[in-house]
């Protein structure tokens, strides 16, 4: 948002909502929030995982401010559950990693989880858990002949 702000770049993809006034922005793409677990881990066996399940066991969540883990900690509290042991990493590759080790449940965008061998996705029973990205530039540059084909092309290409 900064960058954007400060004509540093022209457009960008930001994931938390956009209230700004000053930005323009469309929704791009639909990123569902996975649960990712060694396929030895106890509820590997389920298809499907409820959040009060996750009450007791160690979930292993990205850094505060991840927009994953910010929607999935909505979820958790819209539920009126608490989560007892949480390991928190500072990238996505840590997540990835603690959970092929058995170490805990890890929580994923479903589209950067790296298939690995010893690892199984899951989705969340109880509910959808997900966020949106947008594509976004300053309302002011919006209407430039080039910025507005290039919105275009994403709204006919739009994965939502």
């Amino acid at each position: 948002t900064r960058q954007l702000l400060n004509c540093e770049i022209d457009v960008g993809i930001l994931s938390e909502d956009q209230t700004n006034p000053e930005l323009f922005s469309i929704p791009y793409c639909r990123h569902p929030v996975v649960l990712i677990l060694n396929r030895r881990h106890r509820l590997a066996e389920r298809d499907m995982i409820s959040l009060a399940d996750l009450e007791q066991e160690t979930v292993i969540l990205r850094e505060k401010g991840s927009r994953t883990r910010e929607v999935f900690e909505q979820a958790v509290a819209a539920e009126g559950l608490t989560l007892h042991n949480k390991i928190e990493f500072g990238s996505r590759e840590s997540v990835w990693w603690a959970a092929v080790h058995n170490i805990g449940i890890g929580i994923s965008s479903e589209k950067e989880v790296i298939p690995h061998a010893d690892l199984v996705k899951r989705h969340v029973i109880d509910r959808e858990i997900h966020y949106h990205a947008s594509i976004c530039c300053l309302k002011e540059r919006r209407e430039s002949r080039l910025l507005e084909s290039f919105f275009q092309l994403v709204r006919e290409q739009s994965l939502l």
